[in-house]
């Protein structure tokens, strides 16, 4: 799939040897940001998808002694009504220790280099992320559209987080 030799700006491909300290991320991503359960082995099954590149590319940033960063991309359908290829960002989360670094622009541009290695390779497949967060969502979207191209915007009704 990718090419270890693309320079990525900072961002490095994960390895199999990276998958608990990606997990230990995406949980304390979730402890953040609880909107649905976390089962492990869907987040487990993701994993592997990006550092088998089957379906999937991780990205990762390291630290002198663990991973800081991190990004997943799946390659799926762009939406409900095409077979057209998209990279869907379905995580992108940078540890709190090192939120005032360049980590989280590092990682989308480490989604847009991914874009363009496809389309130089003759597919066209655009990047797709959106901001999934009730804490510094207005932070977040800023961020996101400095970088990226905005189409619209995610909205959620949760019932059970009604209070009556």
């Amino acid at each position: 799939m990718m090419h270890s030799n693309i320079d990525f700006g900072g961002v490095e491909l994960a390895t199999k040897a990276d998958e608990d300290q990606i997990f230990d991320l995406l949980l304390a991503m979730h402890t953040e940001a609880p909107v649905h359960a976390f089962d492990v082995e869907v987040v487990r099954d993701n994993i592997v998808k990006g550092t088998e590149k089957k379906g999937g590319i991780i990205g990762v940033i390291r630290g002198p002694d663990r991973l800081e960063a991190t990004c997943g991309l799946l390659l799926s359908e762009a939406a409900w009504y095409t077979r057209d290829l998209a990279l869907n960002s379905i995580w992108t989360f940078v540890h709190p220790d090192h939120r005032r670094s360049t980590h989280a622009k590092k990682l989308i541009e480490f989604g847009k280099i991914c874009s363009r290695w496809f389309a130089q390779s003759g597919t066209p497949v655009p990047l797709q992320t959106a901001v999934y967060s009730d804490e510094r969502t207005e932070a977040k979207c800023r961020l996101h559209r400095r970088q990226l191209h905005p189409i619209g915007q995610l909205f959620v009704y949760r019932p059970e987080a009604i209070q009556g």
